[in-house]
């Protein structure tokens, strides 16, 4: 289970909010964050809240985007540990079993700004 989820606010008050199995509503076999990322809520106006929730975490993150300029792409994305055990059973037979960790949740946002740069702020939790 995930301990973090990201919610999205639009001009109209469409809440877009991210869920333990991260599908796109728009695009199958798509993720939740490729929805936001390539706007297509972009029917419910401009991003205006980005909102990271604790699911069993304790940070609640809140960016307000009416504050930032409009070319401003919201951030988010899981750092992951995978330990892999190969076990041999006999001389023809291996078990191999994974275990995915999750490390941190990174959050933010970013913008390029009148002179060309790229500004940027990300917050990694745990």
């Amino acid at each position: 289970m995930r301990r973090y989820l990201f919610e999205a606010e639009y001009t109209d008050g469409f809440v877009y909010r991210a869920t333990q199995r991260d599908e796109s509503i728009y695009e199958p076999k798509r993720n939740a964050y490729f929805d936001v990322m390539n706007k297509l809520a972009a029917d419910h106006g401009r991003l205006t809240r980005w909102t990271l929730l604790p699911q069993g975490g304790t940070v609640r993150l809140d960016i307000d985007f009416t504050r930032l300029p409009e070319n401003t792409k919201p951030i988010w994305y899981i750092k992951r540990q995978r330990d892999r055990t190969v076990q041999r059973v006999n001389d023809t037979d291996v078990v191999i079993s994974d275990t995915i960790f999750e490390l941190c949740y990174g959050f933010g946002y970013e913008y390029t700004d009148e002179a060309g740069n790229i500004v940027k702020e990300v917050r990694e939790v745990t």
